[in-house]
């Protein structure tokens, strides 16, 4: 089902990050977050914009890392996703320092 294939997709996005490849990991969560959006999974939309956001603040792309925190805080607030809301708000004050 197209739930399970965004999660694949998200969790392979996942591999990348976490060995610091950007671009890769990048290019997987925007498939999931695709795919999240067409199937209104709110919960898988929230944590791709998390991991979007947080590959933009690795580098250095500030305005499109806050854009995409604040939609992830956003969408999160609204659906009460409480696993990933200190996450984002950790993102955020990055941001900021």
């Amino acid at each position: 089902d197209r739930r399970g294939v965004s999660s694949t997709l998200h969790n392979i996005g996942l591999i990348y990050y976490n060995q610091d490849n950007y671009p890769l990991s990048l290019d997987y969560q925007q498939k999931s977050l695709k795919i999240c959006e067409d199937i209104e999974d709110k919960e898988g939309i929230v944590q791709a914009l998390n991991i979007i956001a947080n590959i933009y603040d690795i580098q250095g792309k500030d305005s499109l890392a806050l854009v995409y925190f604040q939609q992830s805080l956003e969408l999160n607030q609204e659906i009460g996703y409480k696993l990933l809301h200190p996450q984002i708000l950790v993102g955020l004050a990055r941001l900021y320092q």
